[in-house]
């Protein structure tokens, strides 16, 4: 291999793991949101609908575009991932959750935490997050082939 494909393969490799990559500050981040109140979370009113109405965040999760919508279902915390749905990105997501005062399963060690079901058939990997008290479910981080959806059950 010539020193011209070799610093190509280089570039390749540096932009893979540059898209790929996480705010350190995620843990503290998702922590921030988990632990925060309703009214800490919704931002300006961005859009009203007749059954719902869309509000911006007043606190951020780095590489992630949150919106809270009040709905006449119930009230909605979630976002999508601003960057390229890849294994590597989850990989960090999953790592960094590791640093988190609550219950982490991963369908990479966990995978029945995904169910059989036609609606989950296009999931290629979940993270579910629990409050380790009371075991109850409050985020999910769901990787599909084209995005990854993180919602926040508020």
């Amino acid at each position: 291999m010539n020193k011209k494909n070799i610093l190509i393969l280089f570039i390749f490799v540096l932009a893979a793991n540059l898209k790929a990559q996480i705010s350190n500050d995620f843990a503290k981040e998702v922590t921030a949101v988990l632990d925060a109140k309703t009214s800490s979370i919704v931002g300006k009113e961005i859009e009203k609908q007749a059954s719902a109405t869309i509000y911006d965040t007043k606190l951020k999760i780095s590489g992630f575009d949150l919106t809270y919508a009040e709905t006449i279902f119930g009230d909605d915390l979630s976002g999508i991932y601003i960057g390229t749905s890849s294994d590597s990105v989850i990989d960090a997501i999953s790592q960094q959750l590791k640093n988190i005062p609550y219950q982490i399963l991963d369908s990479k060690q966990t995978p029945e935490i995904i169910s059989k079901s036609i609606f989950d058939s296009d999931i290629l990997r979940k993270i579910i997050i629990k409050d380790k008290k009371t075991q109850e479910k409050v985020m999910t981080i769901t990787r599909f082939k084209d995005y990854i959806l993180m919602e926040v059950f508020v």
